[in-house]
């Protein structure tokens, strides 16, 4: 697998905000709802998927991944480091 690490933006999510916290990520922004979500490394492996809800389990190792959410009226993919 290929990955463009490159942010996707789409209005749809204009205010989409992650973070994280211990070993949950949290999800903030508008137009979330029916959303999903997927998680990779940066080598390509699906580390994490599912609903977006307002945070997910997110017991990874510390790195660079790249979460790609999407919905029916568009998707956006981000970049986040967890430390």
């Amino acid at each position: 697998i290929q990955l463009d690490f490159s942010s996707v933006e789409n209005t749809v999510f204009s205010d989409l905000v992650l973070f994280t916290n211990n070993d949950r990520l949290f999800f903030k922004g508008s137009n979330l709802e029916g959303a999903n979500y997927s998680i990779y490394t940066t080598s390509g492996s699906l580390v994490a998927s599912g609903s977006v809800d307002t945070s997910v389990e997110f017991n990874v190792s510390t790195g660079v991944y790249l979460v790609e959410i999407t919905a029916a009226n568009g998707e956006t993919r981000k970049r986040i480091i967890k430390q």
